[in-house]
C-alpha cells in the first residue's frame, strides 16, 4: 500500500474543488439568475396576453361560423372575475359561447320554453382582465381606434347568459355579451327586444391586472377589435 505522502501532485489535484472555487461558481450562478429572472418574468407575462388573444379570437370566430352555418344567433359572453373569487388567486377573464334552444332565436322566451344554453367549454384566462381602452399603455391607445363600443364600459345586457356551473365553480351569469347574427354581424347585446344595428366595431382591451387595475408600469397589453359588419377580429399590440 502506497503511503499518503507518496501521492503525486496530480493525484492531489484530482480530489475535488476547493471551497473558494465552489464559492466563485455559486456567485456566478446567482448573478446569472438575477439577470435572467426579470427577462423570464416578462416572457411569462407576455405569454398570458398571447394566450388570451388566442382564446378570445377563437371564441369569436367559432361563434361567427356557428351563427352563419346554422342560421342562428350566437352570444359570446365575457366576465371579469376578481382574484378573491378565482381559484388561481389572480384576476381572471372568463369566456363562453351560448345559443338559444330549441328554436335558435336571439333571446330566450320563458312562455315558449326556450332557454339560453352554453355551446362551448368555459375558458379561463389567468392574470388577465378586460380594461377600458383609455387604460391601455399610451403607445397602444394611440393606435387603437377610439370609435365604436368599449365593451368594458358598455352597459350590461338586461338578458344574461347563465351557465349552471361545474365542479367547484358555481352558477355564473355573463352580462357582457357580443351577439353574432346569421349574417355574421357582431353586435353588442343589450337584451332589449329590438335588435340594434351593427356599430363599426367593438373594442375589447386586455391587460395583466392586479385587483382589477393595470399597474402604472405595465407595458404588456392588447386590444381586439371586432368588426360590427363582418364579425372579423383584428388584434393590436404594442
Amino acid at each position: 500500500m502506497t503511503p499518503p505522502s507518496c501521492l503525486s501532485a496530480r493525484d492531489k489535484r484530482s480530489r475535488g474543488f476547493t471551497l473558494i472555487e465552489l464559492m466563485v461558481v455559486m456567485s456566478i450562478i446567482i448573478m446569472l439568475l438575477g439577470i435572467l429572472a426579470p427577462a423570464m418574468g416578462g416572457i411569462l407575462k407576455g405569454k398570458k396576453i398571447e394566450q388570451a388573444i388566442s382564446s378570445l379570437s377563437g371564441a369569436f370566430e367559432s361563434a361567427r361560423m356557428e351563427a352563419i352555418s346554422q342560421n342562428i344567433y350566437v352570444w359570446v359572453g365575457l366576465l371579469n372575475v376578481p382574484a378573491v373569487k378565482a381559484s388561481s388567486g389572480q384576476d381572471e377573464l372568463w369566456v363562453m359561447n351560448f345559443k338559444v334552444t330549441p328554436d335558435g332565436n336571439r333571446l330566450p322566451n320563458q312562455s315558449s320554453g326556450t332557454k339560453c344554453v352554453p355551446i362551448s367549454p368555459l375558458v379561463r384566462m389567468e392574470g388577465v382582465n378586460m380594461i377600458p381602452r383609455e387604460d391601455l399603455p399610451k403607445l397602444l391607445v394611440d393606435t387603437v381606434p377610439a370609435t365604436g363600443i368599449d365593451l368594458s364600459l358598455a352597459p350590461d345586457s338586461v338578458s344574461a347568459a347563465t351557465w349552471a356551473g361545474g365542479g367547484a365553480i358555481p352558477s355564473t351569469s355573463f352580462t357582457k355579451l357580443i351577439l353574432f347574427t346569421p349574417r355574421g354581424e357582431a353586435i353588442q347585446e343589450d337584451g332589449n327586444p329590438s335588435i340594434s344595428d351593427p356599430t363599426p366595431h367593438t373594442t375589447i382591451a386586455l391587460g395583466q391586472t392586479i385587483n382589477g387595475k393595470l399597474p402604472l408600469a405595465a407595458k404588456d397589453a392588447a386590444a381586439l377589435i371586432v368588426s360590427g359588419f363582418s364579425g372579423r377580429v383584428k388584434t393590436y399590440r404594442p
